[in-house]
């Protein structure tokens, strides 16, 4: 999950991102997507839109994106006071 974690905190830097994940990981972790798209969604609420393929697809893929403009500016600021 802390791979996951870094994950998360770099995608609010990127306006859209597309991230395919490991099946056999995601089997030895008892994970299934919808399980990581709701992690997502609590953690960055409106601001991030998170659409994911199917457990069953051949390609477990994560679409990305922030929607909302405030979050991406209020990062920016953070970055330049820290």
């Amino acid at each position: 999950m802390k791979c996951l974690i870094r994950i998360l905190t770099l995608i609010r830097f990127l306006l859209g991102c597309c991230i395919e994940l490991d099946r056999e990981m995601m089997i030895d972790k008892n994970l299934s997507m919808a399980d990581i798209a709701e992690k997502i969604n609590r953690e960055f609420d409106d601001n991030l839109s998170c659409i994911f393929s199917g457990n069953n697809a051949d390609k477990l893929v994560l679409r990305l994106r922030i929607t909302s403009d405030e979050t991406l500016k209020g990062d920016v600021q953070n970055e330049s006071a820290g």
